[in-house]
């Protein structure tokens, strides 16, 4: 999909640099109506990329409110104001910003004349809604460019779901989030409708260079078998092993320990000064086998690691992206293997779609893996 004319004049006028991959394909998500979950980035340019593919989905020829921006802070709405009005004065689209600050009379002035695009603060968004103020049966997107403060905003958390329900049936969602921590990943999962995952370009650039493989369910104690013959065939200088919950994490490190290899284990109840001991353990080479709950997958990004292991199917394609991405390995020779059972291939399938990966079942000869 093309960006409109007088979009592609304004970058270039205003030193906008020129659409990523990832960003073209941001434009044609919105456009065909997909709830989308859009990792966002930090850079000074970001808000101008994202309000541009979402400029592309207007029909600036009808005075209809038809995008709806819900944000945290009165300075994130104005900011996002200005960004849009910028943007909006090549297109003749209209923008209006409602927060607490701005009289109730003048916010309800502005919301009746149906600007294209709605920015506000959850409090005074829902006290318009309230008094039928705003239409909300034109409107075709409701958006959270700050998913990231979904945990610390009581607001959004409390409006966010009686917007969705008074809003029209074909209205998507879409999240902004740079971090893309639990409570935004949970978010997506319970308001979203089949949410397309879209990253920034190089976290798709690395789980495309990592190698993706699968090992399947075979009678006995399998898994516990499989791992241990990972861990003795010599694949890896460092492994990271996640498990569904805690139990599993310290059952799986006692029955190794039985066997003779020492792992060290995490959760969500690990302090943080253990968690320390631990990252600093495994970093230096005193342990080879880190296994973890999804709870640390972020925390683990910086750790030494050229192997992945799903030693529980990971629950959705959330959960594989933060196992994988999170740990911010980048070398060529990194590999995830994950465990399957015969009712987890429909998720394995799910995944491999969703991020653009193929996994390969292991070879016969592990020692394959190497190359």
């Amino acid at each position: 999909m093309h960006v409109k004319r007088q979009l592609g004049c304004f970058s270039r006028n205003n030193g906008i640099s020129s659409l990523s991959t990832n960003r073209q394909k941001v434009i044609y998500a919105l456009a065909t109506g997909r709830d989308c979950l859009i990792q966002s980035s930090l850079q000074d340019d970001a808000d101008d990329h994202w309000m541009m593919s979402i400029m592309q989905t207007i029909n600036s020829s009808v005075r209809t409110t038809q995008v709806l921006i819900i944000v945290s802070s009165p300075e994130r709405a104005k900011q996002l104001h200005t960004t849009l009005i910028d943007l909006g004065k090549t297109l003749g689209v209209f923008c209006h910003f409602c927060v607490s600050e701005n009289p109730i009379v003048r916010d309800t002035a502005r919301a009746t004349s149906n600007p294209h695009f709605l920015v506000g603060t959850p409090e005074r968004v829902h006290e318009l809604i309230k008094s039928n103020k705003i239409n909300l049966s034109t409107v075709r997107m409701l958006l959270l460019p700050d998913a990231d403060d979904f945990a610390s905003s009581p607001g959004l958390r409390t409006v966010i779901p009686k917007l969705l329900l008074a809003l029209p049936a074909d209205c998507h969602l879409v999240m902004l989030s740079v971090d893309t921590p639990d409570e935004v990943m949970y978010a997506a999962e319970g308001y979203m409708r089949e949410p397309l995952l879209l990253m920034e370009d190089e976290i798709e650039e690395l789980l495309r260079r990592m190698r993706h493989f699968y090992i399947m369910e075979i009678p006995g104690s399998w898994q516990l078998d499989t791992l241990w013959n990972l861990c003795e065939s010599k694949l890896f200088d460092h492994a990271i092993v996640f498990c569904a919950t805690i139990k599993r994490v310290d059952w799986l490190v006692s029955k190794l320990e039985k066997r003779g290899l020492i792992a060290i284990g995490i959760g969500r109840a690990t302090e943080d000064a253990q968690l320390k001991v631990a990252l600093d353990d495994f970093r230096t080479g005193a342990y080879r086998l880190l296994i973890s709950t999804d709870f640390h997958a972020r925390a683990l990004g910086d750790q030494p690691a050229d192997m992945i292991i799903n030693y529980d199917m990971p629950h959705d394609k959330f959960s594989y992206l933060r196992r994988l991405a999170g740990h911010g390995t980048s070398t060529s020779r990194s590999k995830a293997i994950t465990f399957v059972r015969e009712q987890d291939c429909i998720m394995l399938g799910h995944i491999a779609r969703s991020h653009d990966i193929l996994v390969h079942e292991v070879p016969r000869n592990v020692t394959d893996l190497i190359f």
